[in-house]
């Protein structure tokens, strides 16, 4: 697993050869959706410490789906904007590669626990911190798809730019409708 952490962090930073194996890497398919859950599940863990019926709280409606809604928002967002690079822009390369390396950049996302410890000693509120975290670590993943579908995906600059407004739509309408659906008219996607 610390691989696994260190490969994410390096494409965090842009380091081509490390994309590229991680894309060719057949377990990494394994390790993108492990990544992509360990944000939810540890901040559901700390965020339910933080209320007096401790993890009775775990799975109530208004802490549950707040805490799991974004990433799950977040996974589908990938697999779109890896699918339309794949079938609309024909890239090269097929879905799970792009999936792959997107997954592995998400790795940034863990900070997004530190608000909670934080919160568990007494210092801060949670909300404002973990939002300002996830929005960062959902742009620069923006970022990462941007220089993977030009570098990798050999993608025109217009076609990357298209790609990444569908997959920003697509985070935006996944996180509206799972949260209406799932939590009610008062889910807000940032609070």
């Amino acid at each position: 697993m610390i691989n696994e952490i260190k490969d994410g962090i390096e494409v965090l930073k842009f380091n081509k050869p490390v994309m590229a194996a991680v894309a060719n890497r057949p377990a990494a398919k394994k390790w993108g959706f492990i990544i992509l859950a360990v944000p939810p599940v540890l901040n559901l863990i700390l965020s339910s410490m933080l209320f007096p019926s401790g993890f009775g709280s775990l799975f109530t409606r208004v802490l549950f789906w707040p805490m799991v809604i974004p990433s799950i928002a977040l996974t589908g967002a990938i697999f779109v904007m890896s699918y339309a690079a794949e079938r609309i822009f024909a890239s090269k390369h097929g879905h799970w590669p792009f999936f792959k390396v997107l997954a592995y950049a998400s790795v940034f996302l863990w900070l997004s626990a530190v608000p909670f410890l934080l919160a568990l000693t007494g210092l801060i509120d949670p909300s404002g911190l973990f939002d300002l975290i996830w929005l960062v670590g959902v742009v620069w993943m923006f970022v990462v798809g941007y220089h993977l579908f030009l570098e990798w995906g050999k993608l025109s600059n217009q076609n990357a730019v298209i790609i990444l407004a569908i997959g920003v739509v697509a985070y935006l309408i996944l996180q509206l409708v799972l949260g209406r659906v799932l939590v009610g008219n008062y889910y807000r996607m940032f609070y």
